[in-house]
């Protein structure tokens, strides 16, 4: 779900809960809040790092999150030649970055699947892949 204060970037929303989501999913309020937005991960023109999707909350990250509890350059997204499999790393951030509750140990790269929860500090994500999404958004009918 979006963090409070981020405004609404070009995207959509959904006003419907998930009945099947995980108990993590429903701890942290992704099945069953009302207003979920989806964020698209995906490279900006002049930004760092030319093969990495870098999150942080300085403007120089391809993903801003501007909070305090996020680290300037928080976590990367990776990904596979063939773009199917998907890998998130943290360099070290303060706060931390977990994979389905858990916390990623400095510079670990872990494979993410589709509908995993991805947390940067306490703000909270599920993390689709485009089939997932696509797949998720056709069950909405």
């Amino acid at each position: 779900h979006r963090p409070e204060g981020i405004p609404d970037p070009p995207g959509f929303r959904t006003d419907l809960t998930d009945p099947g989501g995980s108990r993590l999913e429903l701890a942290t309020e992704l099945a069953t809040k009302p207003e979920l937005l989806v964020l698209t991960l995906e490279k900006r023109e002049g930004t760092l790092f030319e093969h990495r999707i870098c999150v942080g909350r300085t403007r120089n990250n391809d993903l801003v999150l501007p909070y305090a509890k996020i680290s300037k350059f928080h976590a990367y997204f990776t990904w596979s030649e063939d773009q199917r499999l998907y890998y998130l790393t943290d360099p070290g951030s303060t706060n931390g970055t977990f994979v389905g509750g858990n916390r990623l140990t400095q510079l670990e790269r872990i494979a993410i699947k589709d509908r995993t929860i991805v947390s940067f500090s306490r703000y909270h994500f599920r993390f689709h892949t485009p089939q997932g999404l696509y797949e998720a958004a056709k069950s909405l009918r």
